[in-house]
């Protein structure tokens, strides 16, 4: 269960401690509100979107009246469904959400690699990305540089054919083992 008010490194470092990951994105420094409209995270191609993983939500509606909602299943009847589609997604608008129960997964090494490119890599980069498989995303930083992480959930013992071919097509400026 997850309170209003907590930050993605916080939500991060508890469930570290009792070896379960959740797909939080680059930055720590989000809340609740990176959950409840979407949540897009490296790991979002094999673990799904933070949204995804709400399992139940509590809160006040914009009238008042409090709300305890869990994630229809399928023998649900269509207003429950209504109403959880409704909040995944809109639940800020809706009203005001004070609690959250989150689904999480084991903790799964990371190896991450990174470099920067230049606008024209850029596009083959993505093309390739779109055909790797699910364990394995792209990343990418646009600024005075264009910096690129290929963020892969791994076991450390095993490589990636993928991931090999784009390192060998792209030079490595710095590489990390997490």
């Amino acid at each position: 269960e997850v309170g209003a008010g907590i930050t993605m490194a916080s939500l991060q470092q508890e469930l570290i401690r009792h070896e379960k990951s959740f797909p939080i994105g680059l930055s720590g420094i989000p809340g609740m509100g990176y959950i409840l409209t979407g949540g897009i995270s490296p790991l979002s191609r094999s673990q799904g979107l933070a949204i995804d993983q709400i399992l139940k939500i509590e809160g006040f509606w914009g009238n008042g009246e409090s709300f305890k909602i869990s994630k229809p299943t399928v023998s649900s009847n269509s207003e429950s469904k209504l109403i959880w589609r409704g909040l995944c997604g809109a639940a800020p608008f809706l009203g005001i959400v004070t609690k959250i129960t989150l689904k999480t997964q084991p903790l799964t090494p990371l190896k991450i690699w990174q470099t920067f490119l230049k606008k024209e890599q850029l596009e083959e980069a993505i093309h390739q990305a779109e055909n790797w498989p699910n364990s394995l995303s792209l990343q990418w930083f646009w600024g005075n540089k264009i910096k690129v992480y290929c963020v892969e959930a791994c076991d450390m013992s095993l490589t990636n054919k993928a991931l090999n071919t784009f390192q060998s097509e792209f030079p490595c400026s710095e590489s990390l083992q997490t």
